[in-house]
């Protein structure tokens, strides 16, 4: 009996370890190391749901990666919302893959960055061009995206103060 208890006792060991094992093979992007992991604790527990789950992201691995992949390469050029696109679709695949999350977390922050710095640079090369109200327009959209900056603030007040100094000449 005492046999039976260590051996359930292993049993449940290793299974853990390798649903453990698995998930972090998962994560690392090695689809056949977790394939392996998964299979040898479905082997132990042909109904544990959480090897269930993992052998079948495992198989999706290979598609997320390279969906990551070709995400990361669309950055490389600066083409945002394409690389977007992918890593949504590697979300959709594996909506627990943490790394097409953190890319689309990242990708989300870079095009607001950018678009918050292109407006704020059609603002300044408005007021350069004596056109105010066109400044103001691209100001207002730059503080809607960073409702916070101080510095579209401080660009709509001297946009503001150009129209107002225009308007009394």
């Amino acid at each position: 009996l005492l046999s039976l208890q260590a051996l359930d006792a292993l049993s449940i060991d290793v299974l853990s370890a390798s649903i453990e094992s698995g998930y972090a093979a998962i994560e690392a992007g090695l689809p056949a190391e977790a394939e392996e992991a998964f299979s040898t604790a479905l082997l132990i527990a042909a109904d544990s749901e959480a090897a269930l789950v993992g052998i079948g992201r495992a198989g999706l691995l290979p598609e997320v990666i390279a969906l990551i992949e070709q995400g990361n390469n669309l950055l490389l050029t600066n083409e945002l919302e394409a690389a977007l696109e992918l890593y949504t679709q590697a979300a959709i695949l594996d909506p627990a893959h943490t790394a097409a999350a953190n890319a689309i977390t990242q990708t989300n922050i870079d095009i607001l960055e950018r678009d918050f710095l292109n407006n704020m640079s059609s603002g300044f090369s408005a007021i350069q061009n004596n056109n105010p109200e066109s400044a103001l327009l691209s100001f207002n959209q730059a503080l809607a995206l960073r409702p916070q900056s101080l510095d579209a603030i401080a660009a709509i007040t001297q946009a503001q103060n150009m129209i107002t100094s225009r308007d009394l000449n």
